[in-house]
């Protein structure tokens, strides 16, 4: 089961919104990895891996971690962070853009 993150059309035709449980109907892997993945014509994920519940509380704090605790925590969700970023607030707005809590 994969949650939304930004609305969008499918491929054939089913529109998805913010928080829908995708897919309504069995899809191939290969469109799972584009959809989840910036390897698409928009260049940024729109599902993720996960339940559509999910709220900010059910996050970690993601103040009292380190660069180096977010860094890690983003390359094992799947989550793109650029190496050059180096600010622990932008690393966070990227964790939180993810997830929609933006």
């Amino acid at each position: 089961m994969y949650t939304v993150l930004a609305q969008f059309k499918d491929i054939d035709g089913e529109v998805y919104n913010v928080g829908d449980t995708y897919p309504r109907k069995c899809l191939t892997d290969k469109r799972i990895w584009q959809l989840s993945t910036s390897n698409n014509k928009e260049g940024r994920p729109f599902i993720a891996a996960g339940d559509a519940s999910m709220t900010e509380d059910d996050l970690p704090d993601f103040a009292s971690m380190t660069e180096d605790d977010l860094l890690a925590y983003a390359a094992d969700n799947g989550i793109a962070i650029s190496s050059q970023v180096t600010k622990k607030d932008t690393m966070i707005r990227h964790i939180h853009e993810y997830y929609g809590k933006a």
